[in-house]
């Protein structure tokens, strides 16, 4: 039986070098630049493997700043995260929350620059304001298999915290509107089966909390083993380790030892590129 192996990040906030750009010093303990090893060496060990990012990936660091400034003053830099993950070559990513910070028109020209699918499901904006895809299915070859076989159809959908709209509601009013994350989860899941997706990852820019879910929660991750068709989650938002935290220690549905979320096998790989998930 073929291993998928699916390497992760979350929360990268603009961390592109090994660098505290706020102290102005070298700092080993973050940056996707750091990451890099890592993420080969997991590639070369499981040859179907994806590199998919979280969300959070363009604002967060005074070289963010930097670039969205250089936008706003007429240069047409590249994003230099986007740059970083192209290098790197993501397979996917979903948005976060703060993409949103410097306005939908900047965020246009960041991710114009991506050489990977952008999706999120549950943001929906008219043809000028549109960011993203809803979702995607990824074929893959399967490593030793039948040459002839089929490919693996994996599909991929992507969440946020419907609260965009209020916290950067002065770029987002009437431009786009956000769906509750177990809806379009449930919604979406079912699309992508329907159009011929083997396994469905849920990469949700969400965290995990207890209680009973409410619609329209921030932290709904969670909850996402209890959607019928989804097969993997990726959880963010919280800049957390699943399973590991403590926070997840006792919540229902939750095993934060063996990484599983209602049995949904699930990871949420911190912040800053501190981690790198495997999944």
């Amino acid at each position: 039986m073929p291993i998928l192996r699916l390497i992760v990040t979350s929360d990268l906030h603009m961390h592109v070098r090994p660098y505290d750009y706020f102290e102005d010093r070298e700092d080993e303990s973050v940056g996707l630049a750091a990451l890099a090893p890592l993420i080969e060496q997991a590639r070369r060990e499981v040859p179907l493997s994806l590199l998919l990012d979280n969300g959070d990936f363009v604002q967060g660091s005074p070289i963010g700043d930097v670039a969205a400034d250089a936008f706003m003053q007429g240069e047409s830099m590249p994003n230099p995260m986007i740059a970083a993950m192209n290098a790197i070559g993501y397979d996917a990513a979903t948005l976060g929350n703060h993409e949103f910070n410097y306005g939908l028109d900047y965020l246009a020209h960041a991710l114009a620059g991506a050489a990977f699918p952008i999706i999120s499901t549950n943001l929906s904006a008219q043809a000028e304001n549109a960011v993203a895809l809803p979702s995607v299915i990824l074929p893959r070859p399967v490593p030793g298999g039948d040459p002839v076989a089929p490919a693996l159809q994996i599909g991929l959908l992507g969440l946020l915290p419907p609260q965009i709209l209020q916290w950067d509601r002065g770029h987002l009013e009437g431009a786009v509107t956000v769906e509750d994350i177990l809806e379009a989860a449930g919604r979406e899941a079912q699309a992508l089966r329907a159009r011929g997706a083997d396994i469905v990852i849920a990469l949700c820019h969400s965290g995990i909390a207890g209680g009973a879910y409410r619609p329209g929660q921030e932290n709904a991750a969670g909850h996402l083993g209890k959607v019928t068709g989804i097969d993997a989650i990726i959880a963010g938002h919280q800049h957390l380790r699943f399973p590991g935290s403590g926070e997840f220690e006792d919540l229902p549905g939750i095993d934060n030892k063996a990484g599983l979320i209602h049995g949904v096998p699930g990871i949420m790989p911190g912040c800053f590129g501190k981690y790198l998930g495997v999944l």
